[in-house]
């Protein structure tokens, strides 16, 4: 062995011999448990807000509230009339604004709009739901989709941006059947 060897060897032979273990850690006895999070009961609603009942009830899954919906398509409407419609082509005979209107007076809004104007004879109008916070956006899709309004509206689609873009609906009406 050389020197450095020696030297390196003798080092070692030191560093093991101060060397002292490592105390253990304390465990707590097993009987002992540590005390559970407190946990504070749920504050009690306003009386104000107790009566109020759920706004609505969940979205369906393509309907999300920073996108625009689908359009919206019946197996009833020929390929170039959902083109026109999409494409914005077909001529919008009336148009209804939601800016500033709360969801329960939109959904009154829209409810007599449609009825109104496919009693006239109208077959394309315009619905601006606006884009901001977008819970019309959300809504009105929905609406079209539901019950009586179903039984009149053919296809809906989002505007064009000239027309308001994400923030605004082309509605397809069905035609009046004559009784």
């Amino acid at each position: 062995m050389s020197d450095g060897d020696r030297e390196g060897h003798a080092l070692w032979e030191a560093v093991k011999r101060s060397a002292r273990p490592l105390k253990k850690p304390v465990r707590p006895h097993a009987a002992v448990k540590p005390a559970p999070p407190a946990v504070r009961p749920p504050r009690p609603a306003p009386a104000s807000l107790a009566a109020v009942p759920p706004q609505r009830p969940a979205d369906p899954p393509w309907i999300r509230i920073h996108t625009a919906p689908p359009p919206t398509l019946d197996p009833g409407i020929d390929r170039r009339t959902r083109d026109k419609l999409r494409q914005g082509k077909m001529a919008v005979q009336a148009r209804l604004d939601l800016h500033g209107l709360s969801r329960e007076q939109a959904h009154r809004a829209v409810t007599a709009f449609i009825g109104a104007q496919q009693a006239a004879g109208s077959r394309c109008i315009l619905v601006v739901t606006g884009k901001g916070r977008g819970i019309l956006r959300g809504d009105v899709p929905r609406w079209l989709c539901e019950g009586r309004m179903r039984q009149l509206v053919l296809s809906f689609s989002v505007a064009r941006k000239q027309d308001g873009g994400d923030g605004a609906l082309y509605v397809l009406l069905r035609r009046q059947r004559n009784r």
